[in-house]
């Protein structure tokens, strides 16, 4: 076999994997799967969406959106912090008074600290269940 018609058979090979790859990649619309990540909303996005009323549903929503939204497993003050700048709203004055009223609401709850020795904490199912289904009443 010379040259030419080793290249051409390899040509030819490649052809047909590339075309079983494209086959494979190309996703019936009808399909659950998806061809695209799905993009996360911003912490401005989340909070336009659920629009808290006050500091305190800020707090909470935020702290969903740090969990649910950005896969972080506990947060900490500073945290929090950022996820406020990050929705562009002022962080409150006395940010662990609003954690603490969500504790004492059953909201969030108490977790061991971080290595830092600061205070973490996680949502409860209920803080999940209010972010979820809350309605204009409810806030």
């Amino acid at each position: 076999m010379n040259n030419i018609q080793t290249v051409e058979g390899r040509l030819a090979d490649l052809e047909k994997r590339v075309s079983a790859l494209e086959k494979n990649a190309t996703i019936d619309k009808d399909s659950s799967q998806q061809t695209e990540p799905i993009k996360s909303k911003s912490a401005k996005e989340f909070l336009l969406e659920k629009d808290p009323k006050n500091d305190m549903q800020r707090t909470l929503y935020l702290s969903y959106w740090l969990e649910k939204i950005q896969g972080i497993e506990a947060f900490n003050v500073n945290d929090l912090r950022e996820a406020f700048r990050s929705a562009r709203v002022p962080v409150p004055k006395n940010l662990n008074d609003k954690v603490n009223k969500n504790i004492s609401k059953g909201y969030l709850m108490d977790v061991e600290a971080d290595k830092s020795g600061k205070k973490m904490w996680v949502l409860t199912a209920t803080g999940e269940s209010y972010v979820e289904t809350a309605t204009d009443d409810q806030k």
